[in-house]
């Protein structure tokens, strides 16, 4: 899409931003360092504004979002990579019970 319409591409990467926020904030009581790791991403996010995305208030967030947002760090995998052979491992186990 970058190649053939930068606008879209703009649009895409700001809602997949809003999506990765939601989701590090509604992470946070249920997989806290997966929240973590992902929350590390956004400058400048307080508990007020995840608290604001958790209970689905979203006040806050449109504010934030209504800025320029620059990623604190290049993105990386956030979790280890579950390979096709222990998926089968697990699976077999799983149908032995």
């Amino acid at each position: 899409v970058i190649k053939e319409d930068k606008d879209k591409c703009a649009e895409i990467i700001g809602h997949s931003a809003i999506y990765a926020l939601t989701l590090g904030s509604l992470f946070s009581t249920y997989l806290p360092n997966l929240s973590s790791k992902i929350l590390e991403y956004f400058p400048d996010t307080s508990d007020e504004l995840i608290q604001d995305i958790y209970t689905g208030k979203f006040e806050l967030a449109r504010e934030y979002f209504n800025q320029t947002i620059v990623l604190t760090k290049k993105p990386k995998g956030l979790v280890k990579k579950v390979e096709v052979d222990r998926i089968k491992e697990l699976n077999s186990e799983l149908q032995s019970l």
